[in-house]
């Protein structure tokens, strides 16, 4: 067995780690097992959110290929807010989201357009540009000597954390709905070490697999205490 596929079968089958006894099970059983437990949802992209992240169609427990990738990953993630903020670790980086405003630095749909723009589904809040008012506020905020000592700063680290953290989640997910659409695939199941059990996160990937999909797909996030949980109630926290 190489080394990729050998890495695929233990993202595969662990999936559905709900299954009894699954530890002491042989490799055999363990993937006729998890075909049997697919059997309901049908072929499914898994989604490897690692240091990058590869796409992979699953038709079965032994029948798989890999799709895709991208390099925009969790660790491009975090290599970004260490050059851009104070955080150094996943935690730091998630606190200091919650408490961010994107708005901040990003351009939304509403500086563009000044309203929702429904006409493609897009209301005033969603992110037009990630980033697209760094420029402008900083050149502004110069001009106005803002950014000198004792003067108030335009934005935060927390806001730079929540606008990356969103930039990177809401690509993976374009991504996904992308390679579901080209297979023809209506289920999305996503784990890997850089997807934290984050209500945050989580409320971005429902949010963003909504809207790329057109409401077409179901998705589930294989958790590392071994749960397998739907995401798509995750898409109305906060709003």
């Amino acid at each position: 067995m190489d080394e990729l596929n050998g890495h695929f079968t233990g993202d595969a089958t662990r999936i559905h780690s709900e299954l009894p006894d699954q530890a002491t099970m042989h490799p055999e059983r363990h993937i006729r097992a998890v075909a049997t437990a697919m059997k309901s949802h049908g072929p499914f992209l898994l989604v490897d959110v690692g240091s990058g992240v590869s796409f992979y169609k699953v038709s079965d427990g032994s029948t798989w290929e890999r799709v895709g990738g991208t390099t925009l990953g969790g660790a491009s993630l975090m290599g970004l807010v260490a050059l851009l903020t104070k955080a150094r670790s996943p935690e730091e980086m998630l606190e200091l989201a919650e408490q961010g405003q994107n708005s901040k630095v990003d351009k939304l749909i509403g500086d563009i357009y000044g309203s929702d723009y429904m006409g493609i589904g897009l209301r005033k809040t969603a992110v037009a540009a990630t980033f697209g008012n760094v420029f402008g506020i900083l050149g502004r905020a110069e001009r106005e000597g803002q950014t000198q000592s004792g003067g108030e700063e335009p934005f935060t680290d927390a806001d730079i954390c929540r606008s990356v953290l969103m930039a990177v989640f809401n690509n993976i997910a374009m991504l996904s709905c992308m390679q579901c659409e080209n297979l023809g695939l209506l289920t999305i199941c996503l784990q890997g070490s850089y997807l934290w059990d984050s209500d945050r996160v989580l409320q971005i990937l429902a949010t963003s697999i909504e809207f790329y999909s057109k409401a077409k797909a179901t998705a589930y996030m294989y958790t590392k205490d071994g749960n397998l949980r739907p995401i798509g109630g995750y898409s109305t926290l906060g709003q």
